[in-house]
Order: C-alpha cells, then sequence, then structure tokens
C-alpha cells in the first residue's frame, strides 16, 4: 500500500467480504430477499460478488448504470428511479430482452411512456409503484398507488411488479430516534399495499431499506425485499451515527500531507475532486487516534487542523493517512479504479466502469 500514489482509494478485502457475509446472512435469516444497490460501488465484478453471497440481483440508480451492470453479466436489476426520456426507454427496453429488468414509476405519464416503449419494441417492462413513505422526494400516497395499480394491470406490455419506498429521512435523525421513524415509513408502504389489494390486485414485493434501516425495516411482515447499498463498505456519516464500528470500515482514501504551513495545519493532497462533500460534510480519520478536523476541501487539496501534539507528529510531509468519505457513494464515482488489499498488500485493481453514468 505505501507504494500506492496518492489520492487513492484502498479497499480491505477481509473487511469488505465480512460486510457481505454478514448482510447476506441476515437477510437470508430474516426471510427477507437481498437486492443491493450498485450505485454504491458501480463495479459489476462487486455486483456479481454480491449475487454470489445470496443476493437475487442489485438496484441501479440510472438506466446508464444497470446496462453497465447487464453487459458484464448481471441478470437481474431493479432501476429505484422514474425513467421518462425516448432514448433512454429504448435502451430500457432493449435491456429487457437481454436481462429481468424492473423499474419505478410514480405517475400515469410514465406509465404511458413506458407502455409505449414496451409495445413498440415488442417486450414486457417490470414496473413497480414508489411509494413516498416520508422522506417527501419522489413517489405517491397510497390511494394514489392503488389508481396506478390498476393501470398498470390493463397496460399492453407492462407488468405490475409490486411497490417500493424509501426511508432514507432517518439519516435526518440520531440512531436511537430511527424505530419509530421507520414504522411510520412502514406503516404507510403496508396502506398502499393493502389499498392496491383492496382493489383486486396481488402486491407481491414490497421493496425497501437503505443500509441505516436496512436491518430495521426486515422486521416488518409486508417486506420481502431490502435495497441497502453502501453496507459493502461503510462510511464516516455510519461510523459516526454508531452504525457500524470502526472495524467495519473498509473503503478509505489514502492522501499524502503533501505542506505543514502552520504547527497545527496540514494540508493533503486530497480535495473536493477525490472525497465527497454530500450535506457539506467532511470526511474523517480511519485512525480514531488521530484529532483532525477538515476545515477546507478546494479542488485538490484538503486543510486540515491539528488538535494534539501526537497527531501533529503523525503529519509529517510525505506521510500517507487514511479517511473515511462522509459519503462512499459518491466518493467513489469520483475515481477510475479502486485497489483492494489484504493485509497490507494490494491484491487487485478494479476499474469503476459505471463512474459517471448519470443518465
Amino acid at each position: 500500500m505505501e507504494d500506492l500514489e496518492t489520492p487513492s482509494i484502498i479497499i480491505d478485502s477481509e473487511i469488505m467480504e465480512e460486510n457481505l457475509r454478514d448482510m447476506a446472512d441476515f437477510a437470508r435469516k430474516a426471510g427477507k430477499k437481498l437486492r443491493p444497490h450498485s450505485k454504491t460501488h458501480k463495479i459489476p465484478e462487486l455486483a456479481l460478488k454480491q449475487i454470489d453471497y445470496g443476493a437475487v440481483g442489485v438496484c441501479s440508480q440510472k438506466v446508464s448504470e444497470a446496462k453497465v451492470m447487464i453487459d458484464n453479466g448481471v441478470k437481474d436489476v431493479m432501476i429505484t428511479n422514474q425513467v421518462i426520456a425516448e432514448e433512454k426507454l429504448q435502451v430500457l427496453a432493449q435491456l429487457a430482452e437481454k436481462a429481468k429488468v424492473s423499474v419505478c414509476v410514480d405517475g400515469v405519464p410514465g406509465i404511458e411512456l413506458l407502455q409505449n416503449a414496451a409495445r413498440d419494441n415488442n417486450v414486457e417492462l417490470r414496473c413497480l409503484i414508489e411509494i413516498d413513505s416520508g422522506m417527501h422526494r419522489s413517489g405517491v400516497t397510497p390511494s394514489e398507488a392503488a389508481e396506478l395499480a390498476k393501470l398498470i394491470a390493463k397496460s399492453e406490455g407492462l407488468i405490475f411488479d409490486g411497490i417500493m419506498g424509501f426511508e432514507g429521512q432517518v439519516n435526518n435523525f440520531p440512531k436511537n430516534e430511527w424505530p419509530p421513524i421507520v414504522k411510520e415509513a412502514m406503516d404507510v408502504v403496508s396502506k398502499a399495499k393493502s389499498e392496491i389489494e383492496h382493489a383486486g390486485i396481488l402486491v407481491e414485493n414490497v421493496v425497501v431499506g437503505g443500509t441505516p434501516s436496512a436491518k430495521i425495516v426486515a422486521t416488518f411482515p409486508d417486506v420481502t425485499e431490502i435495497t441497502p447499498g453502501e453496507y459493502i463498505f461503510y462510511d464516516y456519516e455510519h461510523l459516526s451515527s454508531g452504525l457500524v464500528p470502526i472495524r467495519q470500515c473498509a473503503l478509505s482514501v489514502l492522501s499524502t500531507v503533501v505542506s505543514r504551513p502552520a504547527p497545527e495545519r496540514a494540508i493533503l493532497d486530497a480535495g473536493c475532486k477525490t472525497f465527497d462533500f454530500d450535506e457539506c460534510r467532511f470526511p474523517g480519520p480511519k485512525d480514531p487516534s488521530l484529532k483532525v478536523k477538515f476545515v477546507g476541501l478546494s479542488e485538490e487539496h484538503g486543510t486540515v487542523i491539528l488538535e494534539d501534539e501526537p497527531t501533529r507528529s503523525r503529519f509529517r510531509i510525505g506521510e500517507k493517512l487514511e479517511f473515511l468519505p462522509y459519503h462512499v457513494c459518491p466518493c467513489v464515482n469520483l475515481h477510475d479504479e479502486v485497489f483492494f488489499y489484504r493485509r497490507g498488500r494490494i491484491e487487485k485493481i478494479s476499474k469503476v466502469l459505471a463512474r459517471g453514468k448519470v443518465y
């Protein structure tokens, strides 16, 4: 690892594999299907590894991301987003000829566009209705979901495949408040299921669950499938919330100290082109003994304040140190490749093949 150029993403293979095993074992024991989000790693070989550990398939957030996964051997992809552009719908229909593909809808126009794409390409497209379970991003109410399910059921070329919700609002609250927030979200999802089935349409799949809440939502009987993504690596947000201990954080950014302009200040060779800055939150040190406070990320520089003498002695010019990204998904998307290591030695380099796939 000391031979690597910096800044570089490094991944501890043993920790990653333990994280994969842990979530797969949990889902199996809970009697739920596991469908991880590929948007976290954007690497098809990791998607296939997750499937080897027991996942039924993966989620992708964009059609282009799903295409990379399918072109590289993944046979079951759910696009947890709405697709309305004609060009994307054509690609989606072509992908449905190669693999099992499902997509989310939350309105009549989207259903009509999907129906046209299915008819024009002579394929069947699977649709899940997205439920707004409290995040207030996209999605519909339970009563609206029932009307959309009836429309899908009578639409040529479309298959109603269930409902999906995302209780991402838990990230805005302390961990001890997550259970009641998740329950409130699941009450909405369950009501949607009930409304649709009251209309005479069976809801076979109820898909929910990000990494922070996956092990909570899996306790609800209506849930059939969980969709965590970041669990493969975890990140500084999960460490800060108390979701996981440091020993479960598999991915870090290796960075070099390039300047010490003042005794209490150091400059790293990693800035906002290397780290994510999601929610305006800074990275954190992987070594918890380091008393470091990030105060700035410019394009190529990270500025940190060193808060005690032992930390200042560690930040020598040329020293390589590891930092945890606050949100791992956008961080990975900034890099062309990642380096896997085992017991300090690099064992594999993987291209981030779905990097930049935002359409």
